[in-house]
């Protein structure tokens, strides 16, 4: 009898108690987990000593750029080209560049196709 086939059988055999042993492992595991919240930070673990946390601290106090990126992309049912979508997009970038937490702002438009070559 295989390990899968000895797993199934109890959970037949004796499902409220697997039930039940599910929950207390997750009940236990949220209170193992809860003390770990306070110590994360938002952005993910970053290592004083590594080479990385070292080169996102020298681009940000040398060249003013965070570490921390964001994309925002601007959709309209009258397609990426209409007029409406390039002036909420204008409006956005005008907005973030005025904005005194954003370090910098890329603006990208829509992606020319290019021609076949035959």
């Amino acid at each position: 009898m295989n390990v899968l086939h000895g797993i199934a059988r109890l959970g037949i055999a004796a499902p409220r108690r697997i039930i039940a042993v599910a929950l207390l492992v997750m009940v236990g595991a949220g209170i193992f987990g809860i003390p770990v919240t306070k110590s994360l930070s938002a952005g993910g673990f970053q290592d004083p000593t590594s080479e990385s946390w070292q080169a996102a601290r020298l681009r940000s106090e040398m060249f003013d750029q965070g570490d921390m990126q964001m994309v925002i992309a601007v959709t309209s049912d009258a397609g990426v080209e209409s007029p409406a979508a390039r002036a909420v997009g204008a409006d956005l970038v005008r907005q973030l560049q005025a904005s005194p937490h954003v370090a910098d702002v890329t603006r990208r438009g829509p992606r020319r196709r290019r021609p076949r070559l035959h």
